[in-house]
């Protein structure tokens, strides 16, 4: 009866919680719908993640055979230790990429196969970096 008085009656109660109830409905299904594309968009990337990697490991893969194929290498470096010398054949411009150290003793170099010669750095080193 004191809701009465504020022009609240029973039926129009009734009919204000029918309408708040298709409100909370209807922002329901937004978010669900909201929610499934956020899904959709993770499945996209999740795709081109897949893919992305995939690209990278045969990228990566071809490097490896890049350098296990010496018949196409267009340098050598020479690197003589105490006792031992070890020869790498290498792709001049994958090495320039890698070590700028080794780009500046290339750079001039204009012969169909250039060489390094290194005495005070060890086969390990680079092989590392070769690699």
């Amino acid at each position: 009866m004191e809701l009465e008085c504020f022009g609240y009656t029973p039926k129009r109660m009734k009919s204000r919680k029918a309408e708040v109830l298709r409100f909370e409905k209807r922002k329901i299904q937004e978010s669900e719908e909201e929610l499934d594309a956020l899904k959709q968009e993770i499945q996209s990337l999740k795709r081109r993640l897949v893919s992305s990697k995939k690209l990278f490991d045969d990228f990566s893969n071809d490097f490896s055979k890049l350098f296990e194929n010496e018949t196409e290498c267009d340098a050598i470096i020479e690197v003589d230790e105490t006792s031992t010398s070890q020869q790498f054949k290498v792709h001049s411009a994958i090495l320039c990429c890698r070590c700028p150290y080794l780009y500046e003793r290339l750079e001039n170099d204009e012969n169909d196969v250039r060489k390094i010669r290194l005495t005070q750095m060890s086969a390990k080193i680079i092989g590392i970096i070769v690699r």
